[in-house]
């Protein structure tokens, strides 16, 4: 049986990162073709015919964001829309978590970077037939060599502990870009849903260790029902949940605690106290 190898773009100025990435990626059997410029990208894609494109939101100093601009291109044409697409950065600005999420990424990946959770979200993001066996905990060491020898300063590149992975279903923007700025630092890896609906299958599908549930998705209180499904359901019910809401009326946290969530807080809130209450259900 022959094994098909999938194509991978990755595009960064950095070429540290892009030669890091690059030997990651074909110690895993993956074809990899890079780019540290910021020309003709679209073109690129279109000639190379990529399954996936790695790429850094900033690929200069001018401030402008030319991966979320290449992601945008791609997901409005018709021809390319499907192509799965990760945005990078070294830098989780509100800015470029907005532009990000208005891009259409498929994922948003902050730096420095865990090699399994890069390497589960290609795999999450690729056609059944390309994907590559998980990686267990030899191979983990055997990829971590090769990274350290491919760059001077890996740890730039690659974190060395895997970050709890947090869910953040909450639909509004401003909120978004807050809890991912002030957490990322942190040490959490965020990624997100803005309704009740994507919101549990990206628990099914990205399993993330904690999760941070608006109360009010859109008109109604279906944050709520989410709850109470996640509690409900055998294979999520120890899902550590904190209940988000615009309103600390008692109700509202006695309704919270009934769906079977795990905390409550009230917005606006410290980001200090959410990463504490963060850390006390994870046990960190």
């Amino acid at each position: 049986m022959v094994l098909m190898s999938s194509k991978i773009l990755v595009v960064d100025d950095d070429k540290m990162v892009t030669q890091t990435i690059r030997r990651l990626l074909e110690a895993q059997g993956h074809q990899v073709v890079t780019d540290s410029s910021n020309e003709d990208l679209y073109t690129r894609v279109l000639s190379e015919r990529p399954d996936l494109v790695i790429v850094d939101i900033y690929l200069d100093d001018s401030g402008e964001m030319q991966g979320t601009k290449l992601c945008k291109a791609i997901k409005e044409d018709s021809e390319t829309k499907s192509l799965p697409v990760i945005l990078l950065t070294g830098y989780c600005d509100p800015a470029a978590v907005l532009a990000a999420q208005e891009s259409g990424t498929d994922e948003f990946l902050a730096k420095p970077f865990d090699i399994e959770d890069l390497l589960g979200r290609i795999n999450r993001l690729l056609p059944p037939s390309l994907r590559k066996n998980d990686v267990d905990s030899e191979r983990l060491r055997e990829l971590k060599d090769i990274v350290r020898e491919s760059s001077e300063k890996p740890e730039v590149v690659i974190s060395g502990l895997k970050p709890p992975r947090i869910l953040v279903i909450e639909d509004s923007a401003d909120v978004l870009i807050m809890i991912t700025r002030n957490l990322t630092p942190e040490g959490f890896s965020i990624f997100h849903a803005d309704n009740a609906e994507l919101g549990w299958k990206k628990i099914h599908d990205d399993k993330p260790e904690l999760i941070l549930l608006d109360i009010k998705l859109g008109e109604d209180n279906s944050g709520l029902d989410l709850c109470r499904k996640i509690k409900s359901t055998p294979a999520t019910k120890k899902l550590p949940v904190i209940v988000l809401t615009g309103t600390g009326n008692i109700d509202m946290v006695i309704a919270a605690r009934q769906a079977g969530s795990d905390d409550f807080i009230t917005k606006p809130f410290e980001p200090e106290e959410l990463a504490k209450r963060i850390r006390i259900l994870l046990k960190m």
